[in-house]
């Protein structure tokens, strides 16, 4: 058994349970990216107020969760 097959074992317990696990994600994924796109505006409205540097944590992860979606 691959890596690949042990992460799957890991998430879901039979084939079922992944054909629902992915059903779910692409039912939920606008939803998610209407709540990243509100959270990056959120931070980006209260940058003059708070330090810039507090923003790079909400891009990288926006960003790792974008690339992490995708994959």
């Amino acid at each position: 058994m691959g890596p690949r097959a042990r992460i799957a074992s890991f998430l879901c317990r039979d084939e079922h349970e992944r054909q629902w696990m992915l059903d779910m994600h692409h039912r939920l994924l606008p939803i998610t990216r209407i709540s990243g796109v509100i959270s990056l505006a959120t931070a980006a409205a209260i940058i003059p107020w708070a330090s810039p540097l507090g923003f790079l944590p909400i891009v990288v992860g926006s960003i790792a969760m974008g690339v992490a979606t995708a994959r």
